[in-house]
This record gives structure tokens, C-alpha cells and sequence, in this order.
């Protein structure tokens, strides 16, 4: 639960850093869910959870945040 907890968290703050001037960080929802590789889908493109991963670290480093 805490390393869950902890993603989330985590997985908000880099949302909100992305997310343009006006939007409350109150009205982000982080949600975990399991998906097969291939499952996960954002912007058009499938992702398998490393390419996933790979993204979202990106995102972070490019935002200052650490992940």
C-alpha cells in the first residue's frame, strides 16, 4: 500500500508540473490498474509497461521531478 501510495503521489505532482495554467491539482486522478503489455494506451500510441515506464521517467526528469 505505501509504495502505492507513493506512485501515486508521485505520478500526480509530474501531472500537475505537465498540466496547463488554471487546472487544480485536486482534480487529477492517478488510477493503477494492471494491463497486459500492449495494454496501455495514451495519445494514440500502445505502450507495454517498460515503453511505459521509459515515458514517464522521462517526464519526470524533464519536469525536475524524481521518480
Amino acid at each position: 500500500m505505501e509504495a502505492r501510495a507513493a506512485f501515486i503521489e508521485r505520478a500526480t505532482d509530474i501531472a500537475y508540473k505537465l498540466m496547463t495554467p488554471g487546472h487544480d491539482r485536486d482534480d487529477i486522478r492517478i488510477n493503477i490498474v494492471n494491463a497486459p503489455d500492449g495494454g496501455w494506451g495514451m495519445g494514440g500510441h500502445a505502450y507495454t509497461g517498460e515503453r511505459l515506464t521509459e515515458a514517464i521517467t522521462r517526464a519526470a526528469a524533464a519536469t525536475g521531478t524524481q521518480v
